[in-house]
């Protein structure tokens, strides 16, 4: 028996929650069950929730700025957990790795310039191109048994286009689960190196690794001079998306010199709630994120065998990271748009569709287990009953 009880159903409605309180806006019924935003159900870290209670006791909620404690926090965490030597000067705040993202994108590239994504792949990265007016760049997964790799061949083709001028790396992979092995990184970064193009890499998922793999972070297989933008936050890992709070790192000196001035111009700031939490999850949370990992594992084995046992052509791939959960509908033929009525209308779900992650996700659903095992189990019986009525 754990610390933490991952098994308490938590009432989020009424709390302007996303996922709960929304699906009336995105899915045209407010009474689904939401497995859907990549936020989790369950309470934060008590060390988190104690520092920001610490933060309200203390009654005033002025302008801060992250000083030496909050960076040592930072690169305390990226070397305990990944042996990898970050120096304090080489982290910027940002209040979430979508907008430093879309930041960089409107800096480091002019208009019509291309930006390489890897779709299925988290759909803002296709967003934040688009809206600034750039191009995106499609190099293909290439998917055998339900195992996703990179097309280095593509890659390596359109990384010599002279007017591509980003990549943007999701490791560990959102929807697909991928943790990239250092082989994969080291040919991905050395192809963007030789091409001049920039890597951005979103390692937001970093920290929720299955037993068996391994994250490395794909700067720290490169030379500090490369040019290189890791994006990293607490936020997946700790459940405090809601604070906004991420650490883009960039060793490379120039490129963070362009960086800050495109960051500074943005006049974006931290609330206390943001340094308090972050210092507290990487000081203080670990043994949380533990018992955390042991239960997401078994939320992985128990919709394996669930599947395995009541929808059985539903492909499913253990994820190596995350918890989200790529599923595979397509032996059964009904074609996204049934599949989409399936889900929501019958099944009374809300799943993210894939084909928002690009076309390569027809017939897909993503599915997120960062929530009591009840309530996984109530979402898998209702798919299971709605799925074998069309069977």
């Amino acid at each position: 028996m754990g610390h933490y009880n991952f098994d308490e159903v938590i009432n989020r409605k009424g709390s302007h929650s996303i996922k709960w309180d929304h699906l009336e806006d995105r899915f045209g019924n407010a009474d689904l069950l939401p497995l859907w935003v990549a936020d989790m159900d369950f309470k934060c870290a008590p060390a988190v929730l104690s520092a920001m209670q610490d933060v309200v006791s203390h009654g005033i909620l002025g302008y801060v700025l992250p000083k030496a404690d909050y960076f040592s926090a930072v690169t305390g965490w990226m070397k305990r957990r990944f042996n990898w030597e970050v120096e304090s000067e080489w982290i910027r705040f940002t209040p979430g790795i979508v907008p430093a993202i879309a930041i960089a994108v409107n800096a480091f590239t002019e208009p019509s310039d291309g930006v390489i994504v890897q779709q299925p792949v988290y759909h803002p990265f296709m967003g934040v191109t688009e809206d600034a007016g750039r191009k995106v760049v499609n190099n293909r997964l290439i998917e055998k048994n339900g195992k996703y790799f990179i097309d280095f061949e593509d890659l390596e083709e359109k990384a010599m286009d002279p007017n591509t001028k980003i990549m943007i790396f999701c490791s560990p992979h959102n929807p697909i689960g991928r943790v990239w092995t250092e082989a994969e990184l080291t040919r991905v970064v050395d192809i963007c190196s030789r091409n001049d193009v920039i890597l951005i890499s979103d390692e937001i998922h970093q920290d929720l690794v299955y037993e068996g793999h391994v994250h490395i972070p794909a700067a720290r297989l490169a030379d500090p001079s490369s040019k290189i933008m890791t994006c990293t936050a607490p936020s997946k890992t700790f459940n405090i998306a809601g604070v906004f709070a991420s650490n883009i790192i960039i060793s490379n000196e120039d490129l963070r010199a362009r960086y800050t001035v495109a960051l500074e111009k943005m006049h974006l700031m931290p609330s206390p709630f943001a340094i308090s939490g972050v210092m507290a999850a990487y000081n203080e949370g670990e043994a949380w994120l533990e018992e955390l990992m042991h239960y997401l594992s078994d939320n992985v084995d128990f919709v394996q065998s669930y599947l395995k046992v009541n929808l059985p052509k539903v492909r499913f791939t253990k994820p190596e990271a995350t918890f989200l959960l790529w599923l595979d509908f397509r032996a059964y033929g009904f074609g996204s748009a049934k599949l989409e009525k399936i889900v929501t209308q019958e099944a009374q779900l809300a799943l993210n569709n894939g084909w928002m992650f690009g076309e390569e996700g027809a017939e897909h659903m993503r599915l997120n287990i960062g929530c009591p095992r009840d309530v996984l189990k109530e979402a898998l019986d209702r798919l299971t009953d709605a799925v074998n009525k069309h069977i």
